[in-house]
């Protein structure tokens, strides 16, 4: 599902320049992409519900698009919302393949629970807010379940689609262990030492521990996409750290593709994560 977000946003240019045909014809092949992919690891019973999915998502993306062709205008808050439907595919499509592995997964989505401020396309959570939905609605569905999320997106309080700053991300497993009070997090990959785009042959040695600083500095580092200082401001070291973050859980993450990989370790003191490379 790789560069979905970049597809859209070139959905989005063709249709505020006027270019309809082209807006057209890159959405149904951005559907078929994603139809072609998902039925590789969708079961058969799943495939009905999967085609249902994909057209209720379309429809709404095609008239969505129609809109911005109309207005004539990309702004901030059209961004969010046409972006964010790469990520809200794509959870649904690892849904029905853990399902098809045998997995209790069922699908959530984040912008039921996470709440940001209105600053869109570099929104921060509110966090009392966050934590208290996360509190209602994660433990039990995760009982039974592997409860899966969408990444980088989230809704103010009025329900509005907003996606976080390029590190927000990262508060992801501390904010749901806080949250939800559980002890592991198999939503992310095992924290890496460099930036994914590697060459194959270089191996990239595991984190197993780290505080929630470190992953900050991390994410601000090591991301593809630069961002203002502004959105690590829940790491302990940032002047502006938040206190609510300081007191978050510690969590694990695991690389679903490699689960006998030891996982990575996040907690808010640096002296019970000790960096071991």
């Amino acid at each position: 599902m790789g560069k979905t977000t970049n597809k859209l946003l070139a959905i989005a240019a063709a249709a505020i320049a006027g270019r309809r045909e082209e807006y057209i014809r890159q959405i149904q092949d951005l559907r078929d992409y994603h139809s072609r992919e998902a039925r590789q690891v969708t079961p058969l019973d799943q495939r009905a519900e999967l085609d249902r999915t994909l057209d209720e998502h379309f429809q709404e993306l095609t008239e969505l698009v129609k809109g911005l062709a109309v207005l004539g205008e990309l702004t901030p808050r059209s961004i969010d919302a046409i972006s964010s439907y790469g990520e809200r595919l794509s959870s649904v499509i690892v849904t029905l393949a853990f399902q098809r592995f045998g997995m209790n997964a069922v699908p959530l989505d984040s912008r039921r629970v996470i709440v940001t401020d209105k600053r869109h396309t570099q929104a921060a959570p509110d966090f009392p807010e966050t934590y208290a939905r996360l509190a209602a609605t994660i433990p039990a569905m995760a009982r039974e379940n592997v409860v899966v999320m969408a990444g980088f997106i989230g809704s103010t309080i009025d329900g509005v689609t907003t996606t976080l700053a390029a590190a927000a991300p990262i508060l992801r497993p501390p904010l749901w262990a806080r949250a939800s009070a559980l002890k592991k997090s198999r939503s992310g990959p095992t924290w890496t030492a460099c930036s994914p785009p590697t060459p194959p042959s270089s191996p990239r040695p595991s984190r197993q521990n780290h505080s929630f600083a470190e992953a900050a500095e991390l994410a601000y580092f090591g991301a593809k996409v630069l961002h203002p200082p502004r959105s690590c401001r829940h790491s302990e070291e940032h002047p502006r750290a938040d206190p609510e973050f300081a007191a978050a859980r510690s969590a694990r993450t695991r690389i679903i593709a490699r689960p006998s990989r030891a996982p990575t370790r996040s907690s808010p003191s640096p002296a019970s994560a000790r960096s071991r490379w």
